[in-house]
């Protein structure tokens, strides 16, 4: 899969986003894995990033949906006193039907667990 898109930021300009992923079957088809790239450029910043996710295969689900993934990213700005942001972020997510409190239809309710990690750091040579 590969999604881009070019953005007209009113404060910087341009921005161009790309993300290349390719989800495969994984342990005896029970599970997904979806590696990713993930670039982003402007004329004031850089972002890159990379994901791994697993989820149900598709058509091995049984139960619930649900996706564990890790993202690494790492975003420069394009000054020299501006910190080199690093940041991991482990995610889990998953649906399930429920029935509203009030009227008692069945809805769908999604919930999202986020676990995130940002580090700065100055180059020594900026």
């Amino acid at each position: 899969m590969f999604r881009g898109s070019l953005d007209t930021i009113p404060s910087s300009g341009q921005r161009f986003a790309a993300e290349l992923a390719y989800g495969f079957p994984a342990h005896d088809d029970h599970v997904t894995l979806t590696p990713a790239l993930e670039l982003a450029f402007s004329p004031t910043s850089r972002n890159y990033g990379l994901l791994w996710s697993v989820a149900p295969y598709a058509e091995q689900l049984q139960g619930e949906p649900w996706e564990l993934s890790l993202t690494g990213q790492q975003q420069e700005r394009n000054t020299t006193t501006s910190p080199v942001e690093h940041s991991l972020e482990l995610t889990f997510s998953t649906l399930f039907l429920t029935l509203h409190h009030q009227t008692g239809t069945p809805c769908i309710a999604l919930i999202v667990f986020r676990l995130p990690l940002t580090l700065k750091t100055y180059s020594p040579w900026g």
